[in-house]
């Protein structure tokens, strides 16, 4: 089975993440966004470098899934609620595992920064981006909070918003 049709058979289907994958769904004009570079509209992420099965540049398994804030909020219940693993696994991939600042409260994870582990303010976090799109995901498993922030602007303020968020949440 191909890479992508597993991931939609076996996960984003059974969670109903029906906007979520390379070319699966067929993505219409309106359900992908344009990027912005130097603030001029560029392509959207599917036009260019992309071939019939999905992203060039080898960004299978690593990178370059579209899906939207909704499905990505799925996507963190369902680690939070144990629906992608088990909750022995899931506390295992939640788990710090490599330090990543000499503070002594920030790790790396599969996959996840984890900062605070054990603290009831525990952050898991993911970002990622292009030169015409940023994101950034941060999961606050004990409290069950899910802050999501896309933009189809890689400006580097980007990645404060889901900061800011957080601070008027949890009244920082």
């Amino acid at each position: 089975m191909e890479f992508e049709r597993f991931l939609n058979t076996e996960i984003f289907q059974p969670l109903k993440m029906n906007h979520t994958g390379y070319i699966i769904p067929n993505w219409g004009d309106n359900e992908v966004a344009n990027g912005y570079l130097n603030d001029t509209e560029t392509k959207k992420p599917n036009e260019e470098n992309w071939s019939e099965n999905g992203p060039y540049l080898n960004l299978k398994g690593n990178g370059g899934v579209l899906s939207t804030a909704s499905d990505l909020l799925l996507w963190s219940k369902a680690i939070m609620n144990n629906k992608i693993l088990d909750e022995k696994s899931t506390t295992e991939y939640l788990h710090p595992h490599i330090l990543e600042y000499s503070d002594g409260n920030s790790y790396y994870g599969y996959g996840w920064v984890i900062e605070n582990n054990d603290f009831e303010n525990k952050l898991v976090w993911h970002n990622g981006g292009s030169e015409t799109f940023a994101s950034d995901m941060w999961i606050y498993p004990k409290k069950r909070i899910t802050i999501i922030v896309l933009s189809n602007n890689p400006k580097e303020y980007v990645y404060s918003i889901a900061e800011k968020i957080a601070s008027i949440i949890l009244k920082k």
